[in-house]
């Protein structure tokens, strides 16, 4: 009993995939600049006694934020790349059973 092995059925499916993952990238790209567009308002926004405490307390978060979208983007976009290599990869080995089996074919 054998097991089947990995096949693509539409390879065309997988290339749409591959476009929907770079957008993901792009638009977590996107968002992370706009958010640091987004000031913290400095003194006035939280008062005297507060600002002390608040600013450099939401600097940190807004720090932790900027690297975790980054991270998320680089992941996104290297899925997106690695997509691509398998689809180019299948291609090339199915071209080349394909050459195998007709030239065996022509040899029996």
């Amino acid at each position: 009993m054998t097991t089947p092995g990995y096949e693509i059925n539409d390879p065309s499916s997988l290339s749409a995939h591959v476009g929907r993952v770079a957008h993901v990238s792009d638009m977590i790209n996107e968002a992370n600049t706009a958010g640091q567009q987004v000031g913290l308002g400095g003194v006035d926004a939280y008062g005297l006694l507060c600002s002390p405490l608040m600013i450099p307390a939401l600097q940190m978060y807004a720090g932790n934020t900027d690297d975790l979208l980054k991270g998320a983007a680089e992941l996104a976009a290297a899925l997106s790349d690695g997509i691509k290599r398998t689809i180019t990869d299948y291609d090339g080995v199915e071209q080349q059973l394909s050459t195998e089996y007709g030239r065996l074919e022509g040899t029996l």
